[in-house]
């Protein structure tokens, strides 16, 4: 199913968003690669590595089309960022 996450640092709210076709087989890839230590985001993969799996949560923030999925990647992109300043 197509989406927009969130992979939340539970103690501190920090996200990291991404969006999918296949928002499920994507997280399944993120774990993968974090649990190897080989993740495309290095801040991701730093707190992951520090805190351990359990200090993060998987949240599908938003079921979309395919064709706006980019849009709303970035609709949640801007409101995260917002929220850190």
């Amino acid at each position: 199913m197509t989406g927009v996450y969130a992979i939340r640092h539970i103690a501190s709210g920090r996200v990291y968003v991404g969006s999918s076709l296949d928002v499920y087989g994507r997280w399944a890839s993120h774990t993968k690669a974090l649990i190897k230590g080989r993740h495309h985001s290095i801040h991701l993969q730093r707190a992951w590595t520090k805190y351990g799996s359990d200090a993060f949560e998987f949240v599908v923030l938003e079921w979309c089309d395919a064709e706006e999925r980019g849009v709303r990647e970035q609709c949640y992109i801007d409101l995260y960022r917002a929220s850190d300043r």
